[in-house]
């Protein structure tokens, strides 16, 4: 059975003993590591944070442990740091990087016409729904969960197909 690492982000300080024990935690024989909602912008700032006498962020450690096969699942907000960018509404309405380990930018909790309350660029988006989501594994993809989760490129949307993987999207 794989090991689970996961910690809660709700605001944006995080104690330095936290982030030392999640890095301990993020070994290399992890196999899945679950990144909550809350806040993304909170959640990038735990990822992010350097501790003094630290060596690497949980981030750097998260994307070495995904290239190395560990799975990661993102949730909301999880979801939303995955990927190359990340809206930020509770900070700004622009886009912050995220950990880059998938294209574009999620859209958490989405619906047909709900990405217009946010400032986004005309970029890969991936719509997310109540739970729903989208599994992506080496090079293909496929709709998983409740709701229709849906890609947008160059402006138009098309769901993800639920029944057959398909090639991931760049």
């Amino acid at each position: 059975m794989p090991t689970t690492a996961a910690w809660a982000s709700q605001s944006t300080w995080f104690p330095i003993r936290v982030t030392i024990a999640a890095l301990a935690a993020l070994h290399d024989g992890v196999g899945l590591v679950v990144l909550p909602g809350g806040s993304p912008g909170g959640l990038l700032d735990v990822l992010t944070d350097r501790p003094n006498g630290t060596s690497s962020t949980i981030a750097e450690r998260l994307v070495a442990l995904w290239a190395s096969g560990t799975a990661i699942s993102g949730a909301s907000a999880g979801a939303m740091v995955l990927c190359a960018h990340t809206a930020t509404p509770d900070r700004s309405s622009g886009l912050a990087s995220g950990l880059d380990l998938v294209a574009g930018v999620a859209i958490p909790h989405w619906s047909p016409g709900s990405e217009r309350r946010w400032s986004l660029p005309d970029t890969l988006l991936w719509g997310l729904p109540e739970c729903g989501g989208v599994l992506i594994e080496n090079e293909s993809m496929i709709g998983v969960g409740q709701g229709a989760a849906s890609v947008r490129i160059e402006g138009t949307w098309r769901a993800i197909d639920r029944r057959r993987p398909e090639s991931v999207l760049r």
